[in-house]
Parts: structure tokens; sequence; C-alpha cells
């Protein structure tokens, strides 16, 4: 038997990765970027959708096999760095 999200948590996917959003908060989590033809078009495309649905959102990034420039690629879109949690 499947298991059901939360009331009120919508999840949805695009490619590889997950976009969880509740109120006006979400988060985009994925496993592996590999074979992603073009990470910079997936960012943009989340960073719009978060914008035009006015949602904050973080982008859950400690993947061990993410692309190495990943956080350059969001800074560059206008993400900004948490600091590291504890």
């Amino acid at each position: 038997m499947a298991r059901r999200p939360p009331v009120g948590l919508h999840l949805d996917w695009d490619g590889p990765l997950l976009r969880r959003h509740r109120l006006a908060s979400g988060f985009v989590d994925y496993r592996n970027l590999e074979g992603v033809d073009d990470v910079d078009a997936l960012i943009a495309r989340n960073g719009r959708l978060f914008a035009e649905r006015d949602e904050a959102f973080r982008v859950e990034d400690a993947q061990p096999r993410r692309a190495a420039d990943l956080p350059d690629r969001l800074r560059a879109y206008g993400f900004v760095a948490e600091d590291a949690r504890r």
C-alpha cells in the first residue's frame, strides 16, 4: 500500500528533482544530476516555479554525487548559501 504525503504537502518531480512544498515554503531534493543535459535550465525553471508561487525554498545540497560546480551555478541564479547544519 502506497503511503500518502501529509495533508497540505505537495510532491512533484522535475527530472531528477523532487519538489516538496507546503504553505509558503518548499524544498528541492535530488539524488543524482548525472545525465542532465542542461543543469542551468533545470535551476532556472525551478527558481521561476517557486517565484511564481511566491514561495521561499531550499535546495537540499548534501549529495555525494552532485555536480562539482553546483554551488556556483546556484549562486549565479541568485541563491544564497546558508550556514551548514549542525
